[in-house]
């Protein structure tokens, strides 16, 4: 890449600012910055708007000139499909309508393994998303990073690690495929600044997955192991998580379990092989960070 504009939308997130870092370290551009809330912004070497993407009526003047967009805003976590479809899918419509009315060549996409018609409410709003950009936007690029970890307890793997790490035992789903593939966030960014400079990958949808793979018991064993802590592993079958779904989506109780995340957890992931990159594993981390004698 060249010294372009380039915005970035969800740029306060950990996994963005590692891609910024690459970016302003080598060079590459200079980064304007989408956020909602601007007490986030901490950065003072690259520019910010605060802008709601997902409502109408916003003044978008400000990608005149702009070389590329990296949008990565997106809603994780919510009680029912139209909140995913407001934030992730009609905030790529109206990014995309307007990267076209100013000019702006480049759309990167960063979406996620979970992005699907059958993954749930949140993997349906990324798909949605993602057709959207492929029949609207023609040099574009898709990107579809797995679970992160280690930017802190907004990570549930690393929440999992700090729950393993204070508590003698555990509730565990079980009966889930292995479709978790822990991706380290500064691994992560690395593989995508190295694909925003691929002209060759235009059009193209790219997953970017951890070098392990894991269904809920195991990642919570090989936590539990690498922490040499002991600790007891509580089963959960999928029957009674199933039924904790159905009741928050009848009664319209917000106790902090998502519904969708259960639909997410027993989703495949089918035809999804772990990385063989230079990928820092689960376990590395886990003893880098927290060292090898925690009991």
């Amino acid at each position: 890449m060249s010294s372009n504009k380039i915005i970035v939308s969800g740029a306060t997130s950990a996994l963005m600012s590692a891609v910024i870092d690459r970016i302003m370290a080598n060079g590459d551009g200079n980064i304007t910055g989408i956020t909602t809330d601007m007490q986030k912004a901490h950065r003072s070497d690259i520019e910010w708007v605060k802008m709601d993407l997902s409502k109408t009526g916003n003044d978008y003047s400000f990608l005149k000139g702009a070389e590329m967009i990296i949008h990565a805003a997106a809603l994780s976590n919510a009680y029912s499909k139209q909140q995913y479809l407001d934030v992730n899918f009609q905030s790529t419509v109206n990014l995309v309508e307007n990267a076209k009315k100013y000019g702006v060549p480049k759309f990167v996409y960063i979406s996620s393994i979970l992005a699907c018609n059958t993954c749930g409410d949140y993997g349906f709003s990324k798909f949605k998303a993602e057709n959207y950009i492929r029949a609207n936007f023609n040099d574009h690029l898709i990107i579809r990073p797995s679970q992160l970890f280690g930017y802190g307890k907004k990570s549930p793997i690393d929440a999992l690690i700090e729950k393993i790490r204070s508590n003698k035992f555990i509730l565990c789903p079980v009966g889930d495929p292995r479709g978790l593939y822990p991706l380290y966030f500064k691994d992560a960014a690395r593989t995508i600044y190295r694909f925003l400079s691929g002209d060759h990958l235009s059009g193209k949808t790219l997953t970017v997955v951890g070098p392990q793979a894991f269904n809920y018991k195991e990642l919570a064993g090989e936590i539990a192991a690498t922490l040499n802590k002991k600790v007891l592993i509580i089963p959960v079958p999928k029957w009674v998580l199933t039924g904790v779904k159905n009741t928050i989506k009848l009664s319209g109780l917000k106790i902090g379990i998502f519904p969708d995340q259960i639909v997410r957890l027993y989703h495949p992931n089918k035809n999804i092989e772990p990385s063989k990159g230079n990928f820092l594993t689960l376990g590395e981390y886990i003893r880098k960070e927290y060292g090898e004698n925690h009991r």
